[in-house]
Parts: structure tokens; C-alpha cells; sequence
């Protein structure tokens, strides 16, 4: 494995999701200051700054960030950041380096199985909600989005407490549960090869 390198990801709730994948495939933690958010795909300056001081040192920089709605846009985006500012990194777009979509659009993905009639609960909530009418409302209910949904999957799962409950935030959750998630999913073999690829040495 390099020893020098840094991830950029867009905001904490990813920093915590690589952190944890990086330990999956690699049995190893990866130190907290190599995982670095940009805090926003708009707030650069650091990054750039962090990039071209580890291309300086011999280091390597990788970038996964979310491809939003429009993969081949973001893409093109991202790469003529890397152009404009001389920069030297790999990319990759979240969830799978081919859709459009984003760290939530994943962890839809990579379920255990065995809870799916959580998310096809909510498919329906969602439904009934968008047919939904209130008496003196001129416009349509607002369905709520994949974080939404996302927590409310991991709230179902945990307990009543307080304390269990917390653990459905977006910092606190452990994506190495098997009971709530799949880190051994197809879905997540581009991320993993990218990791692999750029992470591990060529001997």
C-alpha cells in the first residue's frame, strides 16, 4: 500500500462512509487526516492547496466525489478543475463511476437484502404522499429525499433509546453492520477497484 497519499470528498458524511469502506477492503484504518472534505463541491482553495502539496511530495491524490445529475457534466467539471489549476489526482463519481447519483443513491444499493420491505415501505409512503391532497393547498406535498430516507431506514432498524437512535446520524453510523448494510455488494466493486488500483503498490 502507498503510504502517502490524501481522498477528497465532498463533506463529512462521506469522509465517514471511505473511512469505513477504506478499513473493509484494506483490513486496515486509514488515518483520519487522509481523508480530507472539501466542505462543498464549490469551496476548492484548500483542497487544491492540499493537492499540490502531496503531488509535491511524492504523494498521490484521489477524488470521489458525487456525480449529481448528470455524471458525464460533473465529470467534464471536475476535470477542467484539474486542468485550470494544474492539478494531478484520479477521479471517481459517486455511486459508481457510471450513474448519476450520490452517496445516498449508493447506500440504497447496498441494503442487506433482508431488509427491503423497510424501502419498499416507504416507496409506498412515498406514493400516498404524492397523491395526497390538503384541504386549502395549492401545491403538491414536498416527498422527502434519499437522506430522508436513508435515516429513516437506520432509524426502523435501531432501537427506541435516545442513544440508539443517534446512531442514524450521518457521523455516527456504522456502515461495517452486516445486519444493516453490505459492504461485499457487486454494487460497490468499481469503488473498490478504484481504491485497490490507486491505493495498493505495483510490486
Amino acid at each position: 500500500m502507498i503510504d502517502r497519499f490524501h481522498i477528497f470528498v465532498e463533506g463529512k458524511t462521506d469522509k465517514v462512509f471511505v473511512e469505513q469502506y477504506f478499513y473493509h477492503v484494506f483490513g486496515v484504518s486509514i488515518p483520519k487526516d487522509f481523508v480530507v472534505p472539501t466542505n462543498g463541491k464549490d469551496n476548492r482553495q484548500n483542497a487544491t492547496n492540499k493537492m499540490k502539496t502531496m503531488s509535491a511530495n511524492g504523494g498521490k491524490n484521489l477524488v470521489i466525489f458525487d456525480a449529481d445529475d448528470d455524471v458525464e457534466k460533473r465529470r467534464t467539471e471536475l476535470l477542467s478543475w484539474k486542468e485550470k489549476e494544474n492539478l494531478d489526482f484520479e477521479l471517481f463519481l459517486i455511486p459508481n463511476d457510471k450513474e448519476a447519483g450520490a452517496l445516498e443513491t449508493l447506500l440504497e444499493n447496498i441494503i442487506n437484502p433482508n431488509n427491503e420491505p423497510i424501502f419498499k415501505c416507504w416507496d409506498k409512503y412515498e406514493s400516498d404522499l404524492g397523491q395526497l391532497k390538503i384541504k386549502g393547498r395549492t401545491t403538491p406535498l414536498t416527498i422527502p429525499g434519499k437522506k430522508a430516507k436513508i435515516y429513516a431506514y437506520l432509524s426502523a432498524l435501531l432501537g427506541k433509546s435516545d442513544d440508539e437512535q443517534k446512531l442514524a446520524q450521518t457521523e455516527k453510523r456504522d456502515y461495517r453492520n452486516p445486519l444493516h448494510w453490505n459492504l461485499d455488494a457487486e454494487y460497490l466493486e468499481p469503488l473498490k477497484e478504484f481504491l485497490k488500483c490507486n491505493i495498493e503498490k505495483n510490486e
